[in-house]
């Protein structure tokens, strides 16, 4: 059979992934989508995955076997090296890919030259293969009705701000945008996925295509059930990694569109008693002048509270609410200032 060039590679991180790893890899050879390389990159498993991985005869598939552990990040940045298609998806071992999901989102990504990556909606399943209801995972499905391209100061704010609400399987990734930011952070132990997509999202748009594309199967098994103690605490690290490592790339927005986007969410968390949802939050920019009169020193001024209740995130739960006032503080002192200036100038009536 004659193999097309490769135009997506496919990763499937996997460690001890006997149970799933079979049905995983029998969803992704399904794809129609032509030139897709897949790769199983097994990281030190004393189970079967390696002989499951192998048996598979089909010259799309390889298996690398690492005898010790890497780690989560080591891992899955071996696959984002591998393979010389311009798209990568970081599949997991436990999870099942839809049809149509590759050439769905390599779609996208063509007609969006400029995206970082795309990802969509994904249904929750049990170790059944049932679909499960959405309180089972926390990612939003319910908030787009259309493929959409984000700018990065929105996508970036609602994602350092919100919850993370991208499911890393659903993700299509361009290979020269990612290997570009520094690839996964090694360092960390969970929420590596956030991490990442916020420093993706600092430097580039960011695509939705509205389709589930990923049934994201929950068990007991799973990392996540590992972590599910500390999460709290882990969401505050990978705010706080990609804050620095993203600080050249955000100091350097024009203070006038970061203070939009600020604005623009307080005004939301005002009109809803609770905290929004996800990309809820993204709204158009607000109509008032918020000026840029004091450059990237208000910027600083304004995240460095964020930053600092992070930091010291002893009680994750009791510090994120009073981040959330500190910004809202900020942000009616921004605005004030600039309705005081705007009289002083003779602007006449606000807008609301």
């Amino acid at each position: 059979m004659k193999m097309e060039a490769p135009r997506v590679t496919v990763a499937i991180p996997c460690h001890n992934g006997e149970r799933f790893l079979a049905r995983s890899i029998e969803s992704v050879l399904a794809q129609e989508c032509p030139g897709i390389e897949i790769a199983v990159f097994d990281d030190g498993s004393d189970d079967r995955s390696v002989e499951i991985a192998r048996v598979v005869d089909d010259p799309r598939l390889t298996v690398r076997q690492t005898p010790a552990r890497l780690g989560i990040g080591a891992n899955w940045n071996q696959g984002l090296r591998h393979g010389s298609g311009p798209y990568v998806i970081i599949h997991h071992q436990d999870d099942v890919m839809a049809p149509g999901a590759i050439e769905k989102k390599a779609a996208f990504m063509e007609a969006h030259p400029g995206a970082g990556f795309v990802y969509s909606r994904i249904e929750a399943i049990d170790e059944e293969g049932k679909k499960l209801p959405e309180q089972w995972h926390w990612f939003s499905n319910d908030l787009f009705d259309r493929d959409r391209l984000f700018e990065s100061i929105p996508f970036f704010m609602a994602l350092l701000l919100g919850k993370n609400l991208i499911c890393c399987p659903s993700v299509m990734m361009r290979r020269s945008a990612a290997l570009e930011i520094g690839g996964f952070n090694e360092a960390m132990a969970f929420t590596l996925d956030w991490e990442m997509w916020l420093r993706m999202a600092a430097a580039y748009p960011v695509g939705y295509v509205d389709a589930v594309t990923t049934y994201y199967r929950c068990h007991k098994r799973q990392e996540t059930q590992r972590h599910v103690d500390r999460q709290a605490e882990h969401s505050y690290d990978a705010r706080i990694s990609a804050l620095r490592r993203s600080a050249a790339r955000v100091n350097a927005w024009p203070a006038s569109e970061v203070l939009a986007e600020i604005v623009s969410l307080v005004r939301q968390i005002e009109e809803r008693s609770p905290l929004p949802r996800g990309l809820e939050i993204l709204a158009p920019p607000v109509s008032e002048p918020v000026g840029a009169a004091n450059g990237n020193a208000r910027i600083r001024e304004l995240i460095g509270p964020i930053r600092g209740a992070f930091r010291a995130a002893v009680y994750p739960l009791i510090l994120f609410p009073l981040a959330w006032m500190m910004l809202k503080a900020a942000a009616r002192h921004a605005c004030a200032r600039a309705r005081a200036g705007k009289r002083a100038r003779g602007g006449g009536e606000e807008t609301r």
